[in-house]
C-alpha cells in the first residue's frame, strides 16, 4: 500500500501534529490485519465463431468488489493475467486494441473495424459474459457470436 502523508500548514504546530497523528492512527488499521482474500489465477482463450481473436483486450470487472483486471490477447487469442485476482463473479468484456497515443506532427493511424469483436461484447454491461473465479487455477474460454 502506498501511503502519502501530508500536514496542514497553520499557525499552530500542535494542530498540524494532531492531524498527522490522527491520520497515522486511522491508516494503521487499514489493510494491516494480515488476512488476504482467496484468489485464483486466470488464463484462457477468446474466439469468434471458433477462430481466435488475435488482437484486443479482455477485461474483468466485479461491481460487487469494485475491482477488475485487463490483459491483451496474444496472436492465438490466449490471455493470462500476470497476477491472481480475488475469488468472485466478474463481468467480462472484450475490446479492440487501444489506439496508439498520437505524437505531435504524426497522423493518426486509420481506425480498424475489428469485425471479430461485435459491439455488444465491448461493454461489460451488454456482453452477457461472466467469469466465476474460484481459488486456484481458472482456465476460461469465451466464444463470441455475431
Amino acid at each position: 500500500m502506498k501511503l502519502t502523508l501530508w500536514a496542514l500548514r497553520t499557525g499552530s504546530s500542535a494542530l498540524g501534529m494532531t492531524a498527522l497523528i490522527s491520520a497515522v492512527t486511522f491508516l494503521s488499521g487499514c489493510g494491516g490485519g494480515g488476512t488476504t482474500s482467496p484468489s485464483g489465477t486466470v488464463s484462457g482463450i477468446v474466439t469468434f465463431l471458433g477462430k481466435p481473436v488475435t488482437e484486443g483486450e479482455i477485461n474483468f470487472f466485479s461491481p460487487k468488489q469494485g475491482i477488475g483486471a485487463k490483459i491483451s490477447l496474444d496472436s492465438a487469442g490466449h490471455f493470462e493475467l500476470s497476477a491472481p485476482i480475488e475469488v468472485g463473479d466478474y463481468k467480462v468484456s472484450v475490446t479492440p486494441p487501444p489506439l496508439p497515443d498520437p505524437s505531435v506532427g504524426t497522423p493518426l493511424p486509420p481506425k480498424r473495424e475489428q469485425a471479430n469483436i461485435p459491439p455488444k461484447y465491448r461493454s461489460d454491461a451488454l456482453s452477457g459474459l461472466v467469469a466465476s473465479i474460484k481459488a486456484g487455477t481458472n482456465e476460461l474460454s469465451f466464444d463470441l457470436k455475431p
